[in-house]
């Protein structure tokens, strides 16, 4: 039972956006503070290792194989998904499907479908399919009805490396953004460059808050 006991963890002060678990357990990742917010990587005992720096993201997704993070600003934010190599600690690609609110990752882990579905919005309802590098693959506008949920078929295959131009299920324009701009770091009041990978600890934590109190 000692293996359980609780314990604190050090966050950001402001709201805690998305707490995720690896497929394998070994380590979790948050996102805490007022927007940009920091997303922060734990390890199973709950001390911080590296941050991905300041953001405007809210939601985590995990690939099933572990390999892939989707760090996601869904909701009333702008739909950016940015996807990371957790085993090279790099950034794959982006992409953004704006009003976004679902995003569900294939069996394969090497692609995925971003949605925005009933009750969430109910009208423009869509899905987009991307690869771990943000490219689109595939398109499908709901007209004249609601899109309630998107599932991927157990078993199929899709090839994520091939040179595929997107296809389209109805008249759409390609909603990929790849653009990306420098942040206010809100605690410091300095420009900070944004998906940056720098270690972390829970007295760089607690720094950052005394900073922002």
């Amino acid at each position: 039972m000692d293996k359980f006991k609780r314990r604190n963890i050090a966050t950001l002060v402001g709201p805690i956006h998305a707490v995720a678990w690896n497929p394998e357990g070994s380590k979790f990742v948050v996102i805490s503070g007022n927007l940009p917010a920091r997303t922060i990587f734990y390890n199973e005992k709950g001390d911080p290792e590296i941050t991905l720096g300041l953001n405007r993201r809210n939601t985590l997704s995990w690939s099933p194989t572990g390999r892939y993070l989707a760090v996601c600003g869904f909701g009333n934010l702008n739909g950016d998904v940015d996807i990371w190599d957790i085993v090279s600690k790099t950034k794959c690609g982006s992409c953004k499907l704006s009003c976004a609110s679902y995003l569900k990752w294939s069996h394969q882990g090497d692609h995925f479908v971003c949605a925005i579905v009933t009750p969430k919005l109910r009208e423009d309802n869509k899905y987009r399919v991307y690869n771990y590098k943000g490219t689109l693959l595939a398109k499908v506008d709901v007209s004249g009805s609601a899109l309630y949920n998107v599932f991927w078929v157990a078993g199929g295959y899709l090839d994520a490396n091939a040179d595929v131009k997107a296809q389209s299920g109805n008249t759409a324009k390609r909603l990929a953004n790849f653009n990306r701009e420098d942040g206010d770091d809100f605690m410091s009041g300095n420009k900070v460059r944004q998906d940056r990978v720098q270690p972390i600890t829970t007295k760089d934590i607690r720094n950052l808050n005394d900073e922002f109190l």
